[in-house]
């Protein structure tokens, strides 16, 4: 065979072609292909030449030439497949054979086609061709001299060469592939001149390829597909990407959760592994990006798309894609936009979920947003640094949207704002930073820097989820924080600017970088030092705060006696202070000197607070009490310190006045103000002492000195305070030059210094009332002492309540205390002087539950002094109440467990209470006192409730086990148990004579259940009885009094719609109010009778009215949400599924059904005689709403038609239908009533006002009512719209849906036929009146000259 083969290349190189011919002719085609394999196995050098040789003796005008060609051909496919060849020997033939592939005829082509196929599918069950990819190259040249042929016959078919291209391409996808095979094919199409059709086939396949390659040559795969998109289709391959992706994470998590236990090992995810791919994927797919900027809009264009469906855009892969993304800066503010959206939406439907049931079955709920997102963060510790930027830009893109803003510098967060969508996506942001914080170090010092950063120049808006999230950071990782100290020392110069409570936060949430950091401490001292002599107040409360906060984090180890405090007071007088003296000796971290030197330090620093004004004073009494209860070993100075103050407010001598209240007031010009506010000093050394005897005795020798001292402290004080007790009792008001000719006008310096002087005789009435309180508890003679400060309280409150009734409205001071005697029960309103009150919450809890709970016989006797006096138990209820209220609406509240505690006391005894002595325990009171005293009961009990449930909501169980449930009960049985006493008592008031003042007790009652029931399981037949119970009071009780109407058809509609629709229950109430309000056609008298017996023509408007309005409203922008779903979903649904195509069937089934109800809802009460107003402009909006919805229904029917994906349902034409005959029908004469009540209502304010002043009435209501009725022209124009889109799809569906809606042709005016006929009759009469005029004129004209001519003659 050798010198067969030197033969034909020496007669190649002699390039004697006729002789080669020849030679070639005489072997038979296996003889050749023998010849080839043998020159593979001894020589490769030549066998490039030998091929070359073989073409240029085959010439292809003779067949046999041409079958030559074609066998060297197939040989050579074979031999590069076997990878026999170097790269560069394979090079050189390929190069060859791509050269003479033109020359091949068109059977030719077909065969050499019809071969690689079988070759191709005939590899897929080998390795052979594992690393390979030459054989492949010369196929894309194969198939452009295909395409460039004109004709081409087939098995005796002749077509087209694109088209028989086309066939080949297509055969080439419907034959299976190796998975070893798949990037080489791919890599190989990418140089086939593909047509769009084509490229979608051939996308197709390789997207199904993915499920088959092996993890490790995914991004292998996935980088030449993203090649491949250069020819089209880029979004589409990106969507397959991210779909194959999710769908592993999804197998990968059932993995681990033991979902799959049944899996075969071997089809087993390796996550690790998994994680990497993933990560070179994205870095592929942002190169793309990088190199051509059309996949980065089509990926904007997919992420917009599927705005709506959160599951497709937050799943763990396409979130860490889209972040990546973001790092290119065209795209990042598009990118974290759609990610934010997203985030939010998701987290609003969750919330309707909650709410509706309706929508619940709709739309499940298929992504959990929270667990997603943070999935994401979690797998970028597996190398995917090129998303940590993006993560970082998320969250605080999610932080810097929490609201709300603040206005003039004020910024007020609403209560339950945190678990509004917004808070949750604020919260979600912070995790996110916190999780990144922890797992990437590189952008660790970037996320301080912009926490910091908004901290100072964000001051006007909320920073506490900044706060938070930096004491989350702080409290993670101190030792980490403290690389970065110079960042938050940065912050230290501008804590005078920051507002007082984001300096006292942020101080509380850096105490452990103070524990680990001895310069970052000392700079704070320094800093802290200064503030406290600023001018500006904010300034120094911040400071007060700062030295606060480091007092309870930085505890004294051993006992301190009151000389050590008295040389660090004397040393804070030079120059330079006791403990920047000593602390070049305490760098250690946990030196007790150290801590001991540094609180000496400070406490001497807050002696100078005692000279300052009464707000930062305040501040100080209020804070040093929690300074105590942690950092115990300060009590002994501490209360020196505040003994020493209060004697100088005291005077000495026996038989003089015990209080200096002149003292405690300045005077600087005209201005008087209050300097020393002696009742919190009271209060803070009452609740110091109290600390006290709480501290444990040492044992150690060394300590017994300062454990005397500790005693000696504590009995001067109790003397003192019972001394005080004792001369304020003995004294009068005239003693304090407080008496009925004491002038409390305002308009002069001395008047307003004597209401000060008043505030503050009250205040300390109070505070000696709690120490006599915690002197005695509940000894008959100390509950006497407290009946008797009460009554001198009393006294000045009837005083000053008398003062500002004869003078009539007072100042500042004198409402303040006038709001006080209110709440002795001299006054009807109570709600200014709460807040203000100095009674400690403890106090209130502890003294409530011995009024209403305590049955102890050693009690019995003083207690019945206590609950003799009702006044001073209304006052101390109605204390607590507003206490409580205050609360609740105070945003900075921190939860503290002594709060949780006071509250739940507090509400077991009030709730025990009113059980007592209403109704519900069978033995009513006749007491006015006590009847007065049960509202405000109930009142604080829902209170605590709500405070409860806000602030401690995993909690909520122990509050029940307090107030009286059993230990054993489940949760919802504990809830169910409550919901029963409360069932009761609102029963109890029913069966009673049932009165207007008892309104108000059942308004409390169903606020308390709303609050209960949100914490039922929907599903427990609990939840179902209580539904009923409050269906039932709907329906049975003429409850017609507005508030209760109102609360509880809320009520009803918050239960309702969390069971079940509540388009059935809005249907029979719009039938009532119907009824009630009788119809705008005078004629039309209706005889139905109510299902609601509590709407009545009392209730019916504005009450029941406007609730079931807003309930419409709210379950047509949850339909609006269904219907944005249903466009969302559309473009998924295949005919090869039917599962999608029966959802969406139902889902428009559903929406057409809630509303058509809805429809007919609303046709009830454009009938009804609706009061001019409020109620008018509300039902017109809702009117407005209602063609929206139905417009956007309209569309998206349309859009079905126009992309052939569906269908109108039968249920939507008789919606049209419906709306033709109930709905648009009546929007006319609804405009017409509407503006008939519009008019009598300016001519009846007209009529009453006088004469003088009637045209600028005239035209001030005129132009009142048109403001207020700029909502008809939006109805009308919604009206039209509707319109529009049905003629629109009429034309698109075939199918009349104009039959029965009949155009308006009048929209800016209308012509009342009966109006004009009015008119045209009352014109007529006129004109007969002055023709009968003129005639009788003409007459006596006519007879006066005659009368004349008589004269003369």
């Amino acid at each position: 065979m050798e010198s067969t083969a030197s033969r034909i290349l020496k007669l190649y190189e002699e390039n004697n072609h006729a002789e080669l011919s020849k030679l070639l002719s005489s072997f038979d085609l296996r003889e050749l292909s023998k010849v080839i394999r043998g020159q593979e196995v001894n020589g490769q050098s030549g066998l490039a030449t030998l091929i070359r040789a073989v073409i240029y003796g085959s010439p292809c005008d003779s067949q046999q030439g041409e079958e030559r060609r074609i066998k060297v051909y197939k040989n050579v496919l074979k031999t590069l497949q076997r990878e026999l060849l170097s790269n560069a020997v394979a090079s050189d033939i390929v190069g060859l054979l791509l050269i003479e592939t033109d020359a091949f005829s068109e059977g030719s082509l077909v065969e050499l086609a019809k071969f690689y196929i079988e070759n191709i599918e005939s590899s897929s069950g080998s390795d052979a061709t594992a690393g390979n990819s030459h054989w492949l190259q010369l196929f894309p040249k194969l198939l452009s001299s295909i395409s460039s042929r004109q004709k081409i016959v087939v098995d005796n078919n002749e077509i087209g060469g694109a088209e028989y291209k086309s066939c080949v391409l297509k055969q080439l996808c419907g034959v299976p592939w190796s998975a070893e095979l798949a990037v080489h094919i791919t890599t190989m199409l990418k140089d086939v001149e593909i047509s769009a059709d084509e490229m979608g086939v051939v996308l197709e396949r390789v997207l199904l390829l993915l499920s088959q390659v092996e993890l490790q040559k995914l991004p292998a795969l996935v980088y030449q597909l993203l090649l491949l998109t250069t020819k089209g289709y880029k979004g589409l391959a990106l969507e397959g990407i991210i779909a194959f992706f999710d769908k592993l994470d999804t197998k990968a998590n059932k993995q681990n959760t033991g979902a799959d236990s049944m899996e075969i090992e071997e089809d087993k995810i390796n996550v690790e592994q998994l994680r990497q791919v993933e990560g070179t994927v994205a870095l592929y797919v942002i190169f793309t990006i990088k190199q051509d900027q059309e996949p980065g809009r089509e990926y904007i264009k997919y992420l917009k798309a599927n705005q709506q469906t959160p599951s497709r855009i937050l799943s763990p892969f396409n979130t860490a894609l889209a972040l990546s993304i973001a790092q290119i800066h065209r795209f990042e503010e598009q990118v974290l936009g759609c990610i934010k959206g997203c985030i939010i939406r998701s987290f609003r439907e969750s919330e309707k979920q909650r709410q509706s049931e309706w929508f619940r079955e709709l739309v499940p709920d298929d992504c959990e947003v929270t667990k997603a997102v943070l999935q994401t963060v979690r797998n970028s510790s597996q190398g995917w640094d090129h998303v940590s930027q993006g993560l970082l830009s998320l969250g605080f893109l999610l932080m810097d949207s929490y609201g709300p803003k603040g206005a003039f510098g004020s910024v007020d967060v609403p209560a339950g704002y945190h678990s509004s969508p917004s808070g949750k996506a604020c919260k979600l942001g912070a995790d996110v930073l916190l999780e990144t914080f922890k797992l990437h170090n590189a952008v660790r010092g970037k996320i301080l820097d912009e926490i910091l950063n908004r901290l100072v120049t964000k001051a006007a808006s909320p920073a506490d989820h900044y706060l938070n999230l930096l004491a989350a950071v702080v409290k993670w990782g101190a030792t980490v924080v403290i690389e970065w100290s110079q960042k938050v020392r940065g912050v230290f110069d501008c804590l005078p600017l920051l507002p007082e409570s984001t300096g006292h936060r942020f101080l509380t949430a850096i105490q452990p970088l103070l524990k680990i950091s001895m310069p970052l401490k000392d700079a704070l001292m320094v800093v802290l030092r200064k503030t406290l002599f600023s001018s500006h107040m904010e300034s120094r409360k911040m400071a007060v705060n700062g030295y606060l906060q480091i007092l309870k984090n930085f505890q004294v180890l051993g006992s301190m006696s009151s000389s050590q405090f008295s040389q660090a007071s004397q040393a804070s007088q030079s120059s330079s202070s006791w403990f920047s003296q000593i602390q070049a000796d305490v760098h250690t971290r946990s030196n007790p000197k150290a801590n001991e030197a540094l609180c000496l330090e400070i406490v001497s620093s807050l002696r100078r607070c005692f000279r300052q004004q009464s707000e930062i004073r305040m501040l100080l009494y209020q804070g040093l009490p929690e300074v105590v209860a942690v950092n115990t070993q300060l009590c002994c100075p501490l209360l020196e310190l505040l003994l020493n103050q209060l004697m100088g407010y005291v005077e000495s001598k026996p038989n003089m006045p015990p209080l200096l209240l002149t003292r405690c007031t300045t005077q600087q010009g005209e201005q008087v103000t209050c300097s020393e506010p002696l009742a919190h000093l009271l209060i803070c050394l009452l609740q110091v002492l109290e600390k006290t005897y709480k501290v444990p005795v040492s044992d150690k020798d060394e300590d017994e000195d300062e454990d005397e001292d500790l005693k000696v402290v504590q009995s001067r004080c109790e003397d003192f305070l019972l001394s005080l007790t004792q001369r304020v009792m003995k004294c009068d008001l005239e003693d304090f030059e407080l008496d009925k000719s004491t002038d409390f006008s305002g308009g002069t310096c001395l008047a307003v210094r004597n209401s000060l002087c008043a505030q503050l005789l009250v205040g300390v009435y109070e505070a000696l009332m709690e120490a006599a309180f915690y002197r005695g508890s509940y000894s008959q003679e100390n509950c006497e002492l407290i009946v008797e400060l009460y009554n001198c309280e009393s006294n000045l409150l009837e005083l000053l309540r008398e003062k500002s009734t004869a003078g009539g409205g007072g100042k500042k001071g004198k409402a303040a205390l006038a709001g006080k005697a209110a709440a002795a029960g001299k006054a009807a309103s109570v709600a200014h002087f709460a807040p203000k009150s100095v009674l400690s919450l403890g106090f209130l809890s502890k003294i409530l539950a011995g009024l209403f709970c305590d049955t102890m016989p050693a009690n019995s006797a003083g207690l019945a002094a206590l609950r003799g006096c009702k006044d001073l138990v209304k006052y101390l209820v109605t204390v607590t109440l507003h206490k409580l209220q205050h609360l609740n609406t105070d945003h900075r509240l921190s939860p503290t467990p002594d709060v949780f505690i006071y509250s739940s006391n507090i509400a077991k005894s009030l709730l025990a209470h009113y059980i007592a002595y209403s109704s519900i325990s069978g033995t009513e009171t006749d007491d006015k006192i006590e009847k007065s005293l049960l509202p405000a009961c109930i009142e604080g009990f829902v209170s605590a409730l709500q405070l409860v449930s806000s602030h401690y909501k995993q909690r909520i169980g122990e509050f029940l086990d307090k107030i009286g449930s059993r230990d054993s009960d489940t949760a919802d049985d504990k809830v169910h148990r409550q919901v029963k006493h409360l069932q009761q008592a609102i029963a109890s008031i029913l069966t009673a004579d049932l009165q207007e003042s008892r309104f108000k007790e059942m308004v409390h009652i169903l606020n308390a259940v709303a609050i209960l029931s949100a914490e039922l399981n929907t599903t427990d037949q609990n939840y179902i009885q209580l539904h009923r119970w409050v269906l039932r009071l709907c329906q049975e009780h003429c409850l017609d009094e507005q508030s209760l109407a109102k609360r509880l058809l809320t009520l009803l509609f918050a239960i309702t719609s969390r069971l079940s629709s509540c388009a059935p229950v809005v249907l029979q109430l719009s039938q009532d109010i119907h009824i009630q309000l009788k119809d705008i056609d005078e004629e039309v008298d209706i005889q139905e009778s109510n299902t609601f017996a509590m709407v009545t023509a009392k209730s019916a408007a504005p009450a029941a009215l406007c609730v079931v309005l807003q309930q419409i409203d709210a379950m047509l922008d949850t339909t609006d949400w269904v219907i944005v779903r249903m466009h969302a979903n559309a473009p998924t649904i295949t005919d090869a599924d039917a599962s999608p195509s029966a959802q969406q069937e139902n889902m428009e089934k559903q929406v057409c059904m809630q509303l058509g109800s809805l429809l007919n809802s609303l046709h009830e009460l454009m009938q009804a005689a609706v009061p001019f107003g409020h109620c008018q402009e509300l039902l017109v909006r809702t009117v407005t709403r209602m063609y929206g919805i139905l417009t956007a229904l309209t569309k998206y029917y349309i859009n079905q038609y126009t992309k052939k994906q569906g269908h109108m349902c039968s249920r939507f034409e008789k919606l049209v239908r419906l709306s033709a005959t109930h709905l648009t029908k009546q929007v006319y004469p609804m405009i017409t009533y509407i503006q008939t009540t519009q008019s009598k209502d300016v001519q009846k304010k007209t009529e009453k006002a006088p004469t003088k002043k009637k045209k600028d009435n005239m035209v001030a209501t005129k132009s009142r009512v048109v403001k207020e009725n700029r909502s008809v022209p939006n109805m009308i124009f919604a009206v039209e719209q509707y319109e529009r889109f049905l003629i629109l799809l009429s034309k698109k569906s075939k199918v009349d849906l104009m039959e029965h809606m009949k155009l308006s042709t009048a929209r800016d005016f209308r012509i009342d036929a009966t109006a004009v006929q009015v008119a045209l009759e009352e014109q007529a009469e006129v004109t007969e009146d002055e023709q009968d005029a003129d005639e009788e004129t003409e007459h006596v004209a006519d007879t006066q000259p005659a009368k004349r001519q008589r004269t003369q003659q």
